[in-house]
């Protein structure tokens, strides 16, 4: 999903390893991200247009 041409905004809460994983990536992406990191609440939402 993070390397999804359509996606724009990537919001997860995750672990630490697996945030920095997804910010790294989306960071070479130029893409916007939300994250919260070692968080218990796993909010992970698609948005097309």
């Amino acid at each position: 999903m993070i390397t999804n041409p359509h996606s724009k905004l990537i919001s997860f809460t995750c672990l630490t390893g697996v945030g920095k994983h997804i910010g790294k990536v989306a960071g070479e992406l130029l893409k916007r991200t939300a994250l919260e990191l070692g968080g218990n609440n796993l909010f992970l939402k698609e948005c097309r247009r």
